[in-house]
């Protein structure tokens, strides 16, 4: 990957943490007015503490963060698109995207609830885990919702004709 993609990335996150509308804006604007750290550095240091709580699999602290990682914000952002309706930022393709998000998320639940004795000894399964949620949740058009959406709508339309 190349300096400038990089770079253009970077500037895109530090955008999205800069949004005003966003929950964590309050969050990340105390924390960056009282220490001076950037939010772009915050957010690496959350994701690098997160990440080597995950890594170790640090019991059940680390279910419970990979499970509010998987919960908070999408929880959030469905009520947000339920109370405000006739939002023109609420299009279709948004709503859609959070209706297919609860499936999936309940889906890890589920299959966690009845095979977690054996997912303990995966290696790395929480990171990869909270990845892939994170990567289910990104405010991106081909995110993991989307792709998981359009590879199994096929398989259902067999069963629900």
């Amino acid at each position: 990957m190349s300096a400038e993609k990089i770079q253009m990335v970077m500037e895109v996150i530090d955008a999205i943490l800069r949004d005003p509308s966003k929950p964590w804006d309050k969050l990340f604007n105390w924390v960056e007015t009282r220490t001076g750290v950037n939010r772009f550095r915050q957010l690496l240091i959350m994701v690098t503490g997160l990440s080597f709580l995950l890594l170790f699999n640090c019991g059940r602290v680390a279910m419970v963060i990979s499970n509010a990682i998987g919960f908070m914000y999408p929880a959030y952002t469905t009520i947000a698109l339920m109370e405000t309706p006739r939002n023109p930022e609420s299009t279709v393709e948004t709503t859609n995207k959070w209706l297919a998000y609860w499936p999936a998320f309940t889906s890890i639940l589920i299959v966690e609830q009845h095979f977690g004795f054996i997912l303990r000894f995966v290696p790395f399964y929480l990171l990869s885990r909270t990845l892939f949620l994170v990567w289910c949740i990104a405010p991106i058009k081909n995110n993991g919702v989307a792709i998981l959406y359009a590879k199994l709508t096929p398989y259902l339309d067999l069963y629900f004709d």
